[in-house]
């Protein structure tokens, strides 16, 4: 894992990032599939064609670190928020599952 930290900390100065990538490298080491430097650069191009958001970043490696999966994939829906979910309306004392609000 600290062959890796001057790879991230030339890549970024948010220190949350480099945490995530640092747990994401950490994550692949215990399944043994330790990555190369080669690999981790190319693993940093494709997150910067991802997004260019660092907040997002932390999340795609969270999503990868979560599922025990080698490579960065865009966010699944329920990750950035459902669009489809039906807003939750209340009724009184109760919400509109019926579950009663304290």
């Amino acid at each position: 894992n600290a062959d890796f930290i001057s790879l991230f900390s030339s890549y970024t100065t948010n220190e949350n990032l480099i945490e995530a990538l640092s747990a994401f490298v950490e994550m692949r080491i215990l399944i043994k599939k330790k990555p190369t430097e080669r690999a981790m650069k190319m693993i940093l191009n494709k997150l910067d064609k991802l997004t260019h958001s660092d907040e997002e970043k932390i999340l795609i490696l969270e999503q990868s670190i979560l599922k025990n999966w080698t490579d960065v994939y865009e966010l699944k829906n329920q990750q950035r928020g459902n669009m489809n979910a039906k807003p939750i309306t209340t009724n009184g004392n109760y919400d509109s599952s019926g579950l009663e609000l304290l």
